[in-house]
């Protein structure tokens, strides 16, 4: 079975507010995002390494 995370431990591992995550999954970044029947949003791993990605392309080249 694959480990999964809720948008909580996801956003406080990242750094990054759980706000921008919903924001993601909104603009349909994470195609096999699994949900619980109240909503409630799984992230696996891949999808973590999917937000790493999207959080360094957001980075200035040049600072």
């Amino acid at each position: 079975m694959t480990k999964t995370y809720t948008i909580g431990q996801v956003a406080k591992n990242l750094g990054i507010p759980s706000s921008t995550l919903r924001y993601y999954d909104k603009l349909n970044l994470f195609p096999k995002l699994q949900k619980s029947g109240s909503g409630i949003r799984y992230f696996t791993s891949e999808d973590v390494d999917t937000i790493r990605v999207i959080e360094c392309l957001k980075k200035p080249i040049y600072q």
